[in-house]
C-alpha cells in the first residue's frame, strides 16, 4: 500500500475520532498556540497564549487562552473594544469582534473568524485568561493526494425519516468465526447530475455524503444542500460537522449545535401514508437543487428564504404562521413570476390620463402625491393578478388562490382573529400551504405526486406542466 494511500486512510480515522468526540460532546482539543486580534481597526489588538478548545454540555465550542505576560493597559483595550462607542440598541460594530487561530499538538490549525471575547485577569497568578464562545472552528489543510474529483460529508445532529434504497449488513463475528448477522435497510443512494450521493444514520445523528467524479464543487455547495433537504423534507438543516476533501486540499469545519435526538416534520411533501412513493422526496430534492445550485453566496437563495420562513414560521403561533405564508406566497410571485399579469397598453394609457387629472387637479399637494404613489402601484401586476392568471392556465386553483388573498387581507392589515374561529384559521393555512408548495413546484419544475393539505384525508396530487391533477397509481 502505498504511503499516500497510507495517508487518506489516516485522516479518515482522525475524522472518524473527531466526529464522535464531538457526537458526545467531548470534544477537546490542546493548543500550545493561540493569537486572536481585533477585526476592522487600523491598529488590532493582538494577543497571543496557550490554552484549549473544548465542549460545554450543551454542545457549545468555547475557547480559553492563557496570556502569562501582558500589561493593564492591554487589558483596558480589550475591554474596552467591546464597549467604546456602543450604545444600548446599536448593531454591535466589527471593532468589537475578534478572530482566532489556534494550533493543536498535532499541528492542525482551527480558525473562527468572528467571536467576542470575555477577559479576566487573576491578580494572584498574574496572568491573563480570556475566553470566548465559538459559533465554529473550521481547518484547512494541504495534501499530496492528487485526485480527479471531491466530496463533501455534512452530520446532521438528529434523525429523520428518510426513504431508504439499499441495506447494511453487520456480522457478529467470535474467535474469527461468524456467529451471526443482521440485515437492515437504513441507506439511501442517488445520483443528482454528476453526484452521487449516500444518506445513513448512525445512532442518532444523520450522515449525508456527496462525491463527484470529477471537478470541484461551487462554492457553500454544502448550503444549498441543506435548502433543498428543507424544501424536500419540511425540516431544517444545520450541520454540526462538515468534512469536505478534493484535489490538494480538506477542510473540516466543526459547529456548535444543540442536539435533537429526532426531528418529524408537520407537512411532508409526501406524507407517511404512501411509502410506495418516498422515493419521489429525492425528486423533489433534485429538483430544488438544481434550480439554486447555481448560487454561490453563504446565505439562503432568495427562493429559499421564502421556504425557510414558512418552515420556522409553521412551529410558532397560527397567526405567524398565517402571515408568513401570505408574505411567501406574494414573495415568490414576485420573484418567480415577473412577466405575468402585466397591464395592458389600453389600461397603462388609463392610467397616464387619470394621474394627469389628479396632477391639473385643485386637490391638496399633500393628497395629490398620497394619490400619485396609488396610481403608480396600478402599474404594476397585483399578486392577485398573477394567481388568477396562473390559475386560467391550471397551473393552480383558483380555490387556493381565493383562500390566499382573504388570508393575506386579514393577517396583513392586522384584523382581529376571533378565538371561536381557530379550526377554520388551521384550515386556511392548510390550503395556502399547498398553494405556496405547488408555486415551489412550478418554479423548480417537478412533475409529479405531493401530498394536498388543502383537501381532507391529504389525497395525493400530481404536479404537471398542463395543470393539477388527482393522483392515481395507475397511471405512473
Amino acid at each position: 500500500m502505498d504511503s499516500l494511500h497510507l495517508k487518506k486512510i489516516k485522516k479518515v480515522a482522525e475524522l472518524d475520532k473527531l466526529y464522535k468526540a464531538h457526537a458526545e460532546k467531548s470534544l477537546s482539543i490542546d493548543c500550545p498556540k493561540i493569537q486572536i486580534w481585533q477585526r476592522g481597526v487600523d491598529e488590532p489588538i493582538s494577543v497571543a497564549g496557550s490554552g484549549l478548545i473544548a465542549q460545554s454540555e450543551n454542545g457549545t465550542l468555547k475557547f480559553k487562552m492563557f496570556v502569562a505576560e501582558t500589561s493593564p493597559e492591554e487589558i483596558q483595550r480589550i475591554e474596552g473594544s467591546r464597549k467604546d462607542g456602543i450604545k444600548a440598541g446599536q448593531i454591535i460594530p466589527d471593532h468589537a469582534y475578534f478572530s482566532i487561530t489556534a494550533q493543536a499538538l498535532n499541528g492542525e490549525v482551527w480558525s473562527c473568524e468572528s467571536f467576542i471575547p470575555s477577559v479576566e485577569y487573576n491578580w494572584g497568578m498574574h496572568h491573563l485568561v480570556i475566553s470566548g464562545v465559538l459559533g465554529e472552528i473550521e481547518s484547512k489543510n494541504c495534501h499530496e493526494l492528487e485526485v480527479a474529483g471531491s466530496s463533501t460529508t455534512m452530520i446532521f445532529p438528529f434523525l429523520f425519516e428518510y426513504p431508504c434504497n439499499s441495506v447494511t449488513k453487520i456480522e457478529t463475528t467470535v474467535a474469527g468465526s461468524t456467529s451471526g448477522s443482521s440485515i437492515s435497510v437504513n441507506v439511501a443512494k442517488f445520483k443528482c447530475d454528476d453526484s452521487e450521493y449516500i444518506v445513513r444514520a448512525d445512532n442518532f445523528w444523520t450522515i449525508l455524503t456527496v462525491s463527484k467524479v470529477c471537478g470541484d464543487f461551487e462554492s457553500n455547495h454544502e448550503v444549498r444542500i441543506c435548502e433543498a433537504l428543507a424544501f424536500a423534507f419540511d425540516l431544517e438543516f444545520s450541520p454540526a460537522v462538515i468534512a469536505s476533501f478534493c484535489s490538494g486540499e480538506s477542510r473540516k469545519v466543526l459547529r456548535s449545535y444543540v442536539n435533537n435526538t429526532s426531528k418529524k416534520s408537520s407537512h411532508p411533501l409526501l406524507s407517511g401514508n404512501h411509502p410506495e412513493l418516498s422515493r419521489d422526496v429525492w425528486i423533489i430534492f433534485e429538483k430544488y437543487l438544481k434550480h439554486i445550485a447555481i448560487y454561490t453566496k453563504s446565505y439562503w437563495h432568495p427562493l429559499s428564504g421564502h421556504v425557510m420562513s414558512v418552515l420556522r414560521a409553521s412551529q410558532a403561533s397560527l397567526d405567524a404562521q398565517a402571515l408568513s405564508l401570505a408574505v411567501a406566497v406574494e414573495g415568490i410571485l414576485k420573484l418567480n413570476f415577473k412577466g405575468l399579469a402585466k397591464p395592458t397598453s389600453e389600461i397603462m394609457s388609463q392610467i397616464e390620463m387619470l394621474r394627469q387629472l389628479v396632477e391639473k387637479s385643485d386637490l391638496d399637494i399633500g393628497f395629490k402625491k398620497r394619490l400619485e404613489g396609488t396610481i403608480g402601484n396600478l402599474k404594476s401586476p397585483r399578486p392577485k393578478d398573477v394567481l388568477h392568471e396562473l390559475a386560467a392556465t391550471g397551473l393552480i386553483r383558483q380555490s387556493l388562490a381565493k383562500t390566499w388573498g382573504i388570508l393575506r387581507n386579514t393577517h396583513a392589515h392586522a384584523d382581529s382573529q376571533d378565538p371561536e374561529k381557530i379550526a377554520e384559521l388551521l384550515k386556511d393555512c392548510q390550503i395556502v400551504r399547498t398553494l405556496f408548495n405547488e408555486l415551489v413546484f412550478i418554479v423548480i419544475d417537478y412533475e409529479g405526486p405531493y401530498a394536498d393539505y388543502s383537501t381532507e384525508n391529504w389525497p395525493l396530487r400530481r404536479n404537471v406542466l398542463s395543470g393539477l391533477l388527482p393522483f392515481s397509481n395507475e397511471t405512473r
